[in-house]
């Protein structure tokens, strides 16, 4: 059973719901953009791979770190082109279980975000960390 509660009576009126429409119409737009980059990206990780193996050898940790890019950045991409096909087909049909599941989609790909911005902070962290020891190591 679904506990529901009104804590400030918020209801969907008709400026609302032409936000959420544009705001679907936007995410999907962003979604399908998402998908065509990681796509390219995808190649270019093949290209890169296959071409620089060739030449300088660098091309597996290139293509890999490219392919790396891609598989952190499918999930978010889906997620924000889920949310946009689900947000218009709730307004559409009135339908609450699409709307809810479409801002969960919308919620999971801020957190998913979130969590590898807070990942890359940690990692930068590192690195600089690592930087200034070798320089102040070198000083000496």
């Amino acid at each position: 059973m679904q506990n529901e509660q009104s804590l400030f009576q918020i209801s969907l009126d008709d400026e609302a719901i032409f936000q959420c429409k544009e705001i679907s119409k936007w995410a999907k737009f962003l979604g399908i953009i998402g998908f065509v980059f990681l796509g390219l990206l995808l190649l270019v990780s093949i290209a890169t791979t296959f071409y620089l193996t060739h030449t300088s050898g660098l091309g597996t940790l290139i293509g890999s770190i490219y392919l790396a890019v891609v598989g952190i950045y499918i999930y978010p991409v889906f997620a924000l082109f889920r949310f946009g096909k689900w947000m218009k087909m709730a307004l559409t049909n009135a339908d609450q279980v699409l709307f809810n599941k479409s801002l969960k989609s919308l919620k999971n790909c801020f957190l998913y975000i979130g969590i590898v911005t807070i990942i890359l902070i940690c990692i930068y962290g590192v690195l600089a960390l690592v930087g200034l020891i070798t320089a102040a190591s070198s000083l000496n």
